[in-house]
């Protein structure tokens, strides 16, 4: 061989191995099973531990590879732990060490049985899994982030645990315009200038599970975003704009006095909506000092939203309170701009004087309503009475030239 076939190969082998190397990578899950009780009533189970690995490496299959995979026992034929991922092979249906190919979400399946007279202890180490990848178990009841959490328990039972990989999403949800107001340059659509700080949280989105969203920052008003997903959905991002003034994608001013304007998104552009969220409550809470400053009644503060150019008073209960702040909970059908809201008895009477004017014309219109609705009643009635007549007296006009008919055939007239 040449010196330069030598050195393209080199580089080639050494190319190869690079690709394979960073796309390898393995986790060790130890599972023990204990005695759940020690009071003599009945001999317990003995200590059992198995380790169970799952991965990826570049050159494996989703299948059985006999060359990363690594099979497990048969399944116990008496009351004792079992742990085993399934495999769909002809031969080779269970496996202790599960390998799989590379790609954004991979889903490994852990089968675990917990004998009866037991509980189980299962712990993880993944500190070998990328940094760019969330680990996320599925128990069937609950969503662990296998990264921030390394252990866990399970009763007596059977379970079937589901470990997802998947990348970890940045910022890049692009929020949904406004159908109402002027242009801005930020992603949302909001002006720069105009907001005052930007509040981003990121969860893992599971079926049938209540997602809920905690916010930190002291200066943003909303705490939380419940709801309950109707899909899985992966990592899914929830941003909050605080906004110095009113919101650049609304038209008018909100009805009330104003203590916070913001924009709320939670994911891309038609994530947000019936088909996979349920049951969307946001917790926010509003100073006592601004309470008493504003002369506001506290039965009057509303989240209020934007959409379709008008402003809706969400459904809003007050949840708790403290020296500092009042705590509220409400109810929205979705995201878009908000604003915080309050009024003062004096705004109280006026938007009273205006309810009851609006409720007079109302009833004046319904009464003059009522009375042409009268009017055109008796007109009709008397055209009813006019037709009745015309056709009683056409009946007996025809009756009684009948009845001249055949008495003149009676007499042998001929007509």
């Amino acid at each position: 061989m040449s010196k330069m076939k030598f050195i393209v190969a080199f580089v080639l082998l050494i190319t190869m191995c690079t690709g394979v190397a960073g796309a390898t990578w393995s986790s060790s899950m130890y599972i023990t099973a204990l005695p759940a009780s020690s009071d003599g009533s009945s001999p317990p189970p003995p200590p059992a531990t198995y380790v169970r690995i799952f991965g990826v490496d570049g050159n494996a299959t989703d299948g059985f590879d006999r060359d990363y995979d690594v099979t497990a026992p048969p399944a116990p034929t008496v009351n004792a732990l079992d742990a085993y991922f399934p495999c769909t092979h002809e031969v080779v249906t269970r496996l202790a060490t599960d390998m799989k190919t590379d790609a954004d979400t991979i889903t490994w399946t852990l089968k675990v049985t917990v004998p009866s007279g037991s509980t189980l202890d299962m712990n993880w180490d993944v500190s070998n899994s990328p940094s760019d990848k969330m680990l996320v178990m599925n128990t069937g009841s609950a969503s662990i982030d296998m990264k921030t959490q390394s252990s866990t328990t399970f009763e007596t039972g059977s379970y079937s645990l589901s470990i997802t990989s998947s990348k970890v999403v940045q910022d890049n949800s692009t929020p949904p315009s406004s159908s109402g107001g002027g242009g801005g340059s930020g992603t949302s659509g909001e002006e720069y200038e105009n907001i005052e700080v930007k509040d981003v949280v990121h969860k893992h989105i599971v079926m049938d599970e209540e997602t809920s969203y905690e916010f930190k920052e002291e200066s943003n008003a909303i705490e939380t975003i419940k709801f309950t997903a109707l899909k899985n959905a992966g990592e899914i991002s929830a941003t909050i704009e605080v906004l110095k003034g009113k919101s650049a994608l609304v038209k008018n001013d909100p009805p009330g006095r104003v203590y916070q304007n913001l924009n709320i998104w939670v994911g891309k552009s038609g994530f947000a909506t019936s088909d996979n969220i349920a049951d969307v409550k946001v917790g926010f809470k509003v100073e006592k000092s601004w309470i008493e400053a504003n002369d506001i009644v506290v039965a009057t503060i509303r989240l209020c939203r934007y959409h379709n150019d008008v402003w809706n008073p969400l459904p809003t209960n007050k949840s708790g309170e403290d020296d500092t702040y009042i705590y509220f909970e409400a109810k929205t059908p979705g995201f878009s701009p908000f604003s915080i809201i309050g009024s003062t008895e004096e705004d109280l009477v006026t938007q009273g004087a205006n309810t009851e004017a609006m409720s007079t014309a109302e009833s004046e219109q319904t009464s003059t309503q009522d009375s042409n609705g009268e009017r055109e009643q008796s007109d009709e009635g008397i055209s009813m009475w006019y037709l009745v007549g015309a056709l009683a007296i056409m009946l007996i006009a025809g009756g009684a030239y009948l009845m001249y008919r055949t008495k003149k055939d009676e007499d042998g007239e001929v007509l």
